[in-house]
This record gives C-alpha cells, structure tokens and sequence, in this order.
C-alpha cells in the first residue's frame, strides 16, 4: 500500500512489545480501513484489502452475488433514510450500527431479493462480540426491511461460543479463509 502525503500525516500508533504503524482510513478506498485489535497476546490486523480477498469466501457462505462494499457513511445514509425506524432505536445502539467494521449489500443467488451482511473484524471472537454483531445486524434489517446477515472475522472462540454464535445465526471465519461450522 502506498502512503500519501494525507496518510503520512495521520498518527502512529504504537504497541509498547511491538510496533505497528496504522494509518487512519482517510487514504484508504472508501469503506475499508484498517483494524489493530490486541486480546491477550493475538493481534490481528485485518487491512482492506485482506478482507476484499475473502469476497469470494463470503459470497458462498451467505449465498449471495453482485456484492457491494459500504462504508459507514452508506450506514448512516441508511439509518437517516429509516426515519422513525431509526428513532426507536437508541443512539448508542445506532452508533454501534453506524461505526461497523464493514457492510457488503448484494443480491441473494435464489431468491434475487437484497441482502446485507454485516461484518465485524476481531482479533479473537468473544461472547460481547457475538451479541453486538447479532443486535447491529438485527437494527440493519429493521431499518432495511431486508435480511442481514453477521459475520465476524477473527480467531476462532472456544466451542460454547461457536456454538452460541450458531444458534443466534452468527457465523465466524477464521481470517485464513476457512469457514468453520458447527455440527
């Protein structure tokens, strides 16, 4: 990735057993940025690109075709559209909603009607994780009227929380592109 003068300007974060440089999204495609999480001693770094690899992944997992990135300004574009749907919803929740790690609308493959999935980028994926992707993905399809899905992208957790996540109609791939399921 090539830094512009733009992104030369934005601050440095570094890690006091490891340096990292993060970039701030601005030079960034628009929808995509960077995600430095540290729980215990696993980092991830999942840069956009990374993610837009995992297109094809994502696409077969949730069934879907014409996928399209938003950004959190799609978001909140969606939540002001939604009006009174919107209001019902508390600030905190649609903030949660509006600052998600990535959005992707697109087509689902049988029955041609939109879809959105909702996808969150963690480091290792814990219960809070779960619950909030579930609820953010929730409010989506409230304010859309369209089903959406939740996804996130990090270590795999321990099995109850595999299986949490299964049964609240969360999926989790592992950032090596492998989907995991639980039987």
């Amino acid at each position: 990735m090539t830094l512009t003068a733009d992104a030369a300007a934005q601050p440095i974060r570094v890690f006091q057993d490891r340096a990292e440089i993060k970039a701030g999204p601005a030079p960034l495609e628009p929808g995509f940025g960077p995600v430095a999480t540290r729980k215990g001693d696993f980092y991830a770094d999942f840069w956009y690109h990374d993610i837009k690899k995992m297109i094809g992944t994502i696409a077969r997992m949730f069934n879907i075709r014409r996928p399209t990135w938003l950004d959190n300004t799609d978001l909140l574009n969606i939540v002001d559209a939604a009006g009174a749907a919107a209001d019902a919803i508390p600030d905190n929740e649609i903030e949660s909603l509006v600052q998600s790690d990535l959005a992707i609308c697109a087509t689902d493959k049988s029955d041609r009607q939109t879809r959105y999935v909702l996808i969150e980028c963690t480091g290792a994926i814990t219960r809070n994780d779960v619950s909030r992707i579930r609820r953010n993905a929730d409010h989506l399809a409230q304010l859309t009227g369209h089903e959406t899905y939740a996804l996130i992208v990090g270590k795999l957790p321990p099995e109850n929380i595999l299986r949490e996540a299964e049964a609240n109609g969360v999926r989790c791939l592992q950032p090596s592109e492998r989907v995991v399921r639980v039987e």
